[in-house]
């Protein structure tokens, strides 16, 4: 038996344990009776249960078995992809991904098979790798694929024109898919951002559902300083404060800038680059540490 939309997606928020925000059903309203949407959402609002409800929610407004409705969203990173295959995966929603770490044959075969209701991929694999890009040509996709979601959809301008150009690609897979709305969502879009996504995407008539970015609590401040002198800032409040020194995250544009600015702060606290002072130098007393692509996932995990 078929609902209308607002009635299956209540009983998708019902199954899956949710109530979600206005923005988020808005959202999800619009994809259901087949829009284009653009959803610019702040960090942490939940843009991709917008998506992950959504294979639920046309199950039961088409009256189907749950789990038969397919959405691939377009994710740029695995490590969101493995964030959010847990997120969902804990809140009882049937997920897989296609990354460059997933090499379970098992899973991959359900993908390509359409037994999975919501298909985290990366641009690359959707348009340049034959698999992927033919599984939506197979009669289960064109019979059930309802949604292609792109998250983080500003990649699509700012990445695709020279950085991971598979992101300007995305729109032949759109014109391949007539009749299956679009859903782009971001935190981060300018008019020239979205109008570029919009076209690139193939998008006509777009509902743009958002909410402004901006976060009073939030702020961004711009100092010029030496090395040398940022080292002996950090050193001089952490060795103050240990344990109760604020959570800090230092980026750096290549891996030799991370050893470079890793070894002064290591070479200025001595002692104190653990606590307590003069501890073992192990992971558990550590206070500092390096982090890049190459570190493992247990590295990247632990407190």
């Amino acid at each position: 038996m078929s609902l209308t939309a607002a009635d299956a997606l209540s009983l998708a928020e019902a199954k899956v344990g949710i109530t979600l925000k206005d923005k988020q059903r808005e959202a999800v309203l619009a994809v259901l009776q087949n829009k284009d949407v653009f959803c610019v959402l702040p960090t942490g609002y939940g843009k991709s249960l917008i998506y992950g409800i959504l294979p639920m929610a046309f199950d039961y407004m088409l009256g189907r078995e749950v789990g038969v409705s397919i959405v691939v969203c377009i994710c740029p990173l695995t490590s969101l992809m493995l964030d959010q295959r847990s997120n969902f995966t804990s809140k009882g929603i049937c997920v897989e991904y296609v990354g460059e770490i997933q090499h379970d044959q098992d899973v991959i075969k359900k993908i390509v098979s359409g037994n999975v209701p919501l298909i985290l991929i990366s641009p690359e694999n959707i348009t340049r790798n034959p698999l992927y890009r033919g599984m939506l040509h197979n009669k289960v996709f064109k019979d059930n694929m309802v949604v292609l979601a792109i998250d983080e959809a500003h990649c699509v301008k700012t990445w695709g024109d020279h950085f991971r150009t598979a992101f300007a690609e995305l729109g032949h897979i759109r014109s391949s898919l007539p009749n299956v709305p679009v859903i782009a969502a971001t935190a981060t879009a300018t008019k020239t951002t979205f109008e570029a996504v919009v076209k690139s995407l193939l998008m006509e008539n777009v509902v743009v559902i958002g909410i402004s970015p901006c976060r009073d609590n939030i702020f961004l401040t711009v100092t010029s300083v030496s090395l040398s002198e940022f080292a002996n800032n950090v050193y001089t409040q952490l060795r103050k404060e240990g344990l109760n020194y604020p959570k800090t995250v230092i980026f750096c544009r290549s891996y030799s800038d991370c050893n470079l600015v890793y070894d002064n702060l290591e070479l200025f606290l001595g002692p104190y680059i653990t606590y307590p002072p003069g501890k073992l130098i192990v992971r558990q007393y550590r206070l500092l540490d390096l982090y890049t692509r190459a570190s493992t996932d247990d590295v990247k995990k632990s407190p």
